[in-house]
């Protein structure tokens, strides 16, 4: 008796070569926030705020470069078409933890980098970005420049994503079981 051995999709077998250069590069975001902590540890005038704000560069580039990998994945998903999606927003709440408010995961990694790249246009948010933020009351968070207050609303948009330590590595598994779980379905 012949057996049929059932075709495994090519992105089943390659491996994630994304993935691996998200790892070297939360590396030197690690690194470099490591610097910020032991600013914030030994110069008794460094506050939060001073944290915060010179920080928020690196959790930015580290939300935009989890944002193209998403993105990338998404693209992959719809060349091979399993659901027929055809847009890569389709896919940011399959598969994934919702936060609150029908809001995901990975929806809120997608707009809380969009925020990082958008938040000084003059045109504003667009609607995706706003609808979230406002969604997960973040706005509440966001800088007042006329009072000089701090930038926090990604800061509280992060936390929103870690279990407990404010730790940039606990996003990695999460960009990574989504996709996981999403090429099973192929």
């Amino acid at each position: 008796m012949k057996t049929i051995q059932k075709k495994t999709h090519y992105l089943k077998r390659v491996g994630d070569y994304r993935y691996e250069g998200l790892i070297e590069m939360f590396k030197g975001f690690n690194k470099a926030l490591d610097n910020y902590k032991q600013k914030f540890e030994e110069i008794s005038w460094y506050e939060g705020d001073n944290y915060n704000e010179e920080t928020e560069l690196i959790y930015g580039v580290a939300l935009v470069s989890l944002q193209n990998y998403i993105n990338g994945c998404c693209a992959d998903f719809i060349k091979i078409r399993p659901d027929g999606y055809t847009e890569n927003h389709q896919y940011y709440s399959e598969n994934t933890k919702i936060i609150a408010n029908d809001v995901s995961q990975i929806r809120l990694i997608i707009e809380l980098a969009n925020y990082f790249k958008h938040k000084n246009d003059k045109t504003g948010l667009n609607k995706y970005t706003r609808q979230c933020i406002e969604k997960l009351d973040l706005l509440k968070h966001r800088s007042n420049e006329e009072n000089g207050w701090s930038e926090n609303l990604m800061i509280e948009g992060l936390e929103m994503l870690y279990h407990n330590d404010f730790n940039l590595n606990q996003l990695l598994p999460i960009v990574k079981s989504w996709r996981d779980e999403n090429i099973e379905r192929i």
